[in-house]
């Protein structure tokens, strides 16, 4: 608030304090120093705490234009004493582990007698009424400003308190606070300055109040310095955005556009910073249009009764005099766009050389230089060989920041380790350049951990024990992992793999597991019994999951043949009984569908479980032109082999096709040709012999079919262009 940022100016030479007293959080105090280096604004005090149960961080934010930031800058420059008076982030009562804002005037806004004042001022919102009361009258004294301020937030707070609508967290806060404000009476001597105290509105007013709420809990001790892996507190400075700070993209309980609030600030004029951020956007605006936006201003200014103009007439001006047509669904006007750009503002703060940091930006920052991945302002490429052990390390290192959310850091390229595609020779290729959030980032990245391993295994586990019910996320996590040379705690994976109600997505999961405990060279996971117990849980789920199935939908007869791989792959460590079991249910319920019979029959012929009677029976159970193709793709899709190998069953198929009218066959035919399909073409020339063989016919072998290059690309040409009449005359006839 600039308003109240200049009365602590005019109070602090007015009244000459003798110490001062700020709402913020008192665990820093043993580091005020730091506030007084030469810093690049915004920046913020951000407090973490975390726990085995939990884990949760608080913003403390400054801008120029801070009340708290005056007070600390000014007592700074005149050596008197100040200190924070609020509850530290981490003894507050938490109810989520969303990262919060301080300084919140959130209670303040939510008040009851909000609507109230709104409806009677005629202004729309909190921050209307603010501007309307504080922000845009320029001439008030200070006794004037501080009386209606005081006036303003005790209506609020007492009407709260007469509705029972403030919270235990502010009545323990302000009980600290009280505390904070009685020791420094209890030093104060006769011809000391008073003590200013600031701190928000709606706490003012209750620290005013002779009367005191009883807290909801008493006081608790501070907590010092770092915690280990299972826990901690830290606190420290990070740097801060304009965009972060403004209400209506970041911060819940800031102003709206505090470009616009810095320039009214530095006494600059809103509208020239407006004309000229919509010029950089290279919107053409004529000198008309400029005229008549300031005009529409004035007089939107004067009707509501502003003794300037303010942002709210900016806006609504600009919108009359530059937006000419109307936009769709909901999107906002380019113009308009650009001139709330203007407002928020573009500042990005910078910590001062000498700011302590916690340990894990200093060891992020260490890694990084040793091993050449600093990021930079002009970007670059970096190629990794995963087979190499340098390589291998810096892509973990890479890996594990990303996964704590660093920003600038780019995997553009190289292996997929989740569609494993071409893995003979892992590579990776990385994009690195330096971003303004980089800083910030590896400072708030301390809320997951003291050191880099274990805050991205937290990390990890974090999104681990927030998934619902999926097995397929649980492996890509363990995956993630991987690629960050970690592991990570069993218990939440086997929990999501256990909780698992989707059988293709089970199959999924399996097939990353099986990768990574057989098949994985690059990132070292092949043979762990972390991940072979990973892989019992999974098989046991998806096991479980085919009990329930009665689909034969493509995705269903991939899982099956997933826990058959894993069965086969993995015989060491598990038992088919249970899955045999399964799969010889499936293939004698009728109730399932004919694809999934199918291929729970292919299953159990290639593991040797049913001989090839079982199978030629089951063929013929399904001789119906509607049943027989589907038939066959499921048990094509699991015993490609073992059908191929059985002169018998070509025969069957010959005796059943021989038998279908015309009509019949034609109803077949597109779900046989979708059947054989799975038959390479030189496959489906050793069954045709076969068949040949069976009748006797052995005089000449097929003739190979040729097709030269030419030909089949005109054919080809000629296809496409007979589909795409066809889909034109479709679309004529709809």
């Amino acid at each position: 608030s600039p308003a109240c940022a200049r009365l602590i100016q005019q109070l602090f030479v007015e009244q000459k304090p003798s110490q001062v007293l700020i709402e913020g959080p008192s665990d820093f105090n043993d580091r005020l120093d730091e506030l007084l280096l030469p810093h690049r604004l915004p920046i913020a005090i951000y407090s973490f705490f975390r726990t085995e149960g939990q884990r949760s961080g608080a913003y403390y934010p400054f801008c120029e234009y801070s009340p708290e930031w005056q007070a600390i800058q000014l007592a700074g420059k005149a050596g008197v004493p100040f200190s924070f008076i609020d509850l530290p982030w981490s003894a507050m009562e938490r109810t989520d582990e969303t990262p919060s804002e301080r300084y919140a005037d959130g209670a303040l806004r939510r008040s009851t007698l909000i609507d109230a004042l709104c409806k009677k001022l005629h202004v729309e919102d909190f921050d209307t009424l603010w501007d309307t009361l504080f922000e845009i009258d320029p001439s008030p004294t200070t006794d004037e400003l501080l009386t209606r301020l005081t006036t303003f937030c005790t209506a609020l707070r007492t009407a709260d308190e007469d509705a029972s609508a403030v919270s235990d967290s502010d009545l323990a806060r302000e009980a600290f606070m009280r505390e904070h404000l009685a020791a420094a009476h209890a030093q104060w001597q006769e011809g000391d300055g008073p003590i200013l105290v600031v701190t928000g509105g709606y706490h003012t007013a209750a620290l005013h109040s002779p009367r005191e709420p009883t807290p909801a809990r008493s006081s608790l001790p501070l907590p010092r310095g770092e915690g280990g892996a299972g826990g901690g507190f830290g606190i420290a400075l990070t740097p801060y955005s304009d965009e972060r700070l403004d209400s209506l993209t970041g911060y819940a309980s800031g102003m709206p556009s505090p470009g616009f609030y810095h320039a009214i600030w530095r006494g600059e004029e809103p509208l020239p910073l407006a004309v000229g951020a919509l010029r950089k956007k290279k919107q053409s605006l004529s000198t008309a249009d400029l005229i008549s936006a300031e005009a529409m201003a004035q007089g939107l200014a004067a009707l509501r009764g502003h003794a300037r103009v303010w942002r709210s007439d900016l806006l609504d001006g600009a919108t009359a005099a530059f937006v000419k047509d109307t936009t769709e669904g909901g999107e906002t006007h380019p113009l308009l766009a650009a001139l709330l750009a203007a407002f928020r503002g573009g500042e990005r703060g910078k910590l001062a050389e000498g700011t302590r940091l916690p340990p894990l930006t200093l060891e992020i920052g260490e890694m990084l230089r040793q091993d050449g991945l600093y990021p930079e302002v002009v970007e670059r490429a970096v190629p990794l060989r995963l087979l190499d052990p340098e390589g291998r390390r810096k892509s973990q290192l890479l890996h594990r920041l990303v996964g704590l959310g660093v920003p600038g850091l780019k995997r553009k390229g190289g292996a997929d380790f989740v569609v494993r595609e071409d893995l003979r020779q892992p590579e990776e290729s990385w994009q690195l350049v330096w971003t303004p959030d980089f800083e910030s980032a590896c400072i708030e990245a301390a809320l997951y951990g003291a050191t880099l391993g274990e805050a991205a295994i937290a990390r990890l586990t974090e999104r681990a024990e927030r998934a619902d019910r999926d097995a397929e996320a649980a492996a890509l996590l363990r995956l993630e992992a991987a690629l960050m040379g970690l592991e990570l705690p069993r218990e939440p994976l086997v929990v999501l793999l256990r909780a698992e109600s989707d059988f293709a997505r089970l199959a999924r999961a399996l097939g990353h597991l099986l990768y990574l405990y057989r098949f994985d060279e690059a990132l070292g996971t092949a043979g762990s019994n972390e991940l072979a117990t990973l892989l019992e849980e999974a098989f046991e789920r998806g096991v479980w999951l085919l009990t329930g199935v009665s689909d034969g939908a493509p995705v269903t007869l991939e899982g099956i043949a997933r826990l058959i791989e894993v069965c086969r792959r993995c015989q060491d460590r598990l038992t088919d009984r249970a899955l045999k079991d399964a799969l010889q249910a499936a293939a004698h319920d009728r109730a399932r569908a004919p694809a999934l019979r199918g291929a729970a029959a292919g299953a159990l012929w290639s593991l040797g479980s049913t001989d090839d009677t079982v199978v030629l029976d089951l063929v013929g159970a399904f001789a119906l032109p509607e049943q027989l193709g589907d038939f066959l793709t499921g048990l094509f899709t699991l015993a490609r082999e073992a059908a191929r190998s059985t002169p018998e069953l070509m025969l069957r198929l010959d005796t059943l096709l021989l038998a279908f009218s015309d009509d019949d066959f034609l109803a077949a035919l597109p779900s046989l040709r979708l059947a054989f399909s799975f038959f390479p073409p030189r496959e489906k020339n050793q069954l045709a012999r076969q068949l040949l063989v069976a009748h006797g016919d052995v005089s000449a072998p097929l003739s190979a079919l040729v097709v030269h290059p030419e030909v089949a690309t005109e054919t080809l040409r000629l296809e496409g262009k007979l589909i795409a009449l066809w889909e034109r005359l479709v679309g004529a006839k709809k």
